[in-house]
């Protein structure tokens, strides 16, 4: 692989001055393995709902997709087994549906939130679906007992090349849920990496591409993929003057901050920042 073009020391730079006391957080469990202070699980505590939940995206209400991100945040802090992710692991696991997959909340529908977490449609339903399952996968969930395979649903809602129906990230988020089962040695696993190969585009930006890497590192893509080069290469590249990277379109600069922690913690993931770098 190419020489790495990251500069490090404006990246961490970036996020100790504009982050948050939990972005701050995050960035040094994730470079310096440093556990989260008492004032940060306060503040974590103070986002979750009484029912487990988490409300970020759609902040009137307990919702599946802002429950599974934040719970990536408490992966970030290696906050596991704890009763805050717990709570918010269980709030997930008692609205999988029968078919083993999930659907966002009803009540979600009644306000503005964006087309992707609304309730009811299948493209929903399949990167939701997708999510879940890795974040539960993540903290230790997988195979509760009474619970319905994730993967059954997905593979019901694939086409005979392997993408899983509704939008392309839909196929990479349940990449890490098909490694788990079928396996990445499966028929599925196989297409559905091909699938997400073919259609890879260096125009992403930053928080799409790390999102992206992190899912193939769950899914057990190893460094020396094609796809794994390319995406490290390209996502390297597109680091920003003041050391930031893009967030998504239409999530606006305030999420910078989260976009920069998501490349560094996919980039470190990769072992593409030396515990050399980090002593510096």
């Amino acid at each position: 692989m190419a020489v790495n073009s990251l500069d490090l020391h404006k990246a961490i730079t970036f996020v100790e001055l504009n982050g948050n006391l939990i972005e701050r957080a995050r960035l040094s469990a994730i470079l310096w393995d440093e556990t989260p202070s008492n004032e940060v699980l306060e503040e974590l505590g103070k986002l979750q709902k009484h029912d487990g939940g988490f409300a970020y995206w759609c902040p009137q209400v307990s919702n599946l997709c802002d429950t599974a991100y934040i719970l990536q945040w408490l992966d970030d802090l290696r906050i596991y087994n704890k009763e805050i992710s717990d709570r918010a692991c269980k709030f997930l696991l008692e609205r999988q549906l029968e078919d083993g997959g999930w659907d966002e909340v009803e009540e979600v529908g009644c306000y503005l939130c964006p087309e992707w977490m609304m309730p009811g449609r299948i493209a929903t339903r399949t990167w939701l679906t997708g999510f879940c399952s890795h974040v539960l996968i993540r903290f230790g969930y997988a195979e509760m007992p009474g619970t319905r395979c994730p993967t059954d649903f997905l593979l019901s809602h694939c086409d005979e090349r392997g993408r899983i129906t509704g939008y392309l990230r839909a196929t990479w988020i349940s990449l890490p849920m098909i490694a788990f089962h079928p396996g990445p040695h499966s028929e599925p696993y196989q297409k559905a990496l091909t699938v997400v190969e073919e259609n890879y585009s260096k125009e992403w930006v930053g928080a799409q591409i790390a999102w992206l890497l992190r899912c193939l590192k769950d899914a057990r893509v190893p460094m020396d993929h094609s796809l794994v080069h390319r995406a490290i290469i390209d996502l390297e590249s597109k680091q920003r003057r003041d050391g930031s990277w893009e967030p998504e379109p239409g999530e606006g600069e305030k999420h910078a901050v989260n976009a920069t922690i998501s490349v560094l913690g996919s980039l470190h993931a990769y072992g593409r920042i030396s515990p050399e770098e980090l002593s510096q």
